[in-house]
């Protein structure tokens, strides 16, 4: 468990950082429930702001976390401050933008094959998601075994070694999955996580307070268990030396281990 003792250690280290983080999540959840699942229907323009709102604050969210495991790579368990993550995560937005708009199309496709071959070509895939969650959670737990390597290296590769998203393809030969054990174990125990939130109630069903509270913080433990995920999913990507690889560039293999922190001051 030494992996996860380091990773546990950094997130300790670097508490602040994920309180932000674990913040902005709880009022991204928050939001959606107050602005969509009212009971009077808002007008036009008031339900406009609202999907800007929410759009904005999980694109800022999104940059956040990418300037947070860049400088996990770059700082280790030294803090940082919001501004820093923002710079830093900026430039890799749109990298990880075109790499969903490459492999979602797949995730959603085997999703959509798994749930044919359970139920039936003819099958309403969105109603059965509302009966069956469980069987929901599993028609895209399948694609995500069948992703897993990409599914998890493919953003850090990008992220650590700061290329683009056609040369994290090549670079993703140079990795074994297997030697990840402790990244695995955590990527299983969030998956088992997973299919235990598809048995509580559903959040905007919930009209008391203590079945939401049990919602929020079983999310909260899925998400910092995600947050232990892709920490260490970093600390393995830095591990395997790409200086070597042809689809990396001598001059950018040199600037990243003799300078790296001159992505913090850009």
């Amino acid at each position: 468990m030494t992996e996860i003792k380091k990773t546990l250690a950094i997130l300790k280290a670097r508490r602040s950082e994920v309180t932000l983080l674990v913040g902005l999540n709880v009022l991204f959840i928050l939001s959606n429930k107050l602005m969509f699942t009212t009971e009077t229907k808002p007008a036009p323009l008031q339900h406009l702001i609202s999907y800007i709102f929410v759009l904005l604050m999980g694109i800022i969210l999104t940059i956040l976390t990418i300037g947070f495991q860049r400088t996990v790579y770059l700082e280790g368990d030294r803090q940082q401050s919001p501004m820093v993550l923002l710079k830093t995560g900026k430039r890799f937005f749109w990298r990880m933008f075109g790499l969903g708009l490459v492999w979602l199309p797949v995730y959603f496709i085997l999703a959509w094959l798994t749930f044919s071959v359970i139920k039936g070509s003819g099958a309403d895939f969105i109603q059965s998601a509302q009966s069956f969650p469980l069987l929901y959670q599993f028609c895209f737990t399948v694609p995500t075994l069948i992703l897993l390597k990409p599914l998890l290296l493919l953003p850090v590769i990008i992220i650590v070694w700061d290329c683009k998203v056609i040369e994290s393809f090549k670079h993703l030969k140079n990795y074994r999955i297997f030697d990840a054990k402790e990244l695995l174990l955590l990527f299983l125990i969030l998956t088992i996580c997973n299919f235990a939130w598809t048995l509580l109630p559903n959040p905007d069903e919930v009209k008391t307070i203590l079945p939401f509270l049990l919602i929020m913080v079983t999310y909260l433990l899925i998400y910092f268990i995600s947050l232990m995920v892709v920490v260490t999913a970093v600390r393995f990507a830095a591990s395997v030396d790409l200086a070597s690889d042809e689809g990396l560039a001598s001059s950018d293999s040199e600037n990243l281990h003799e300078n790296p922190e001159k992505d913090l001051k850009e």
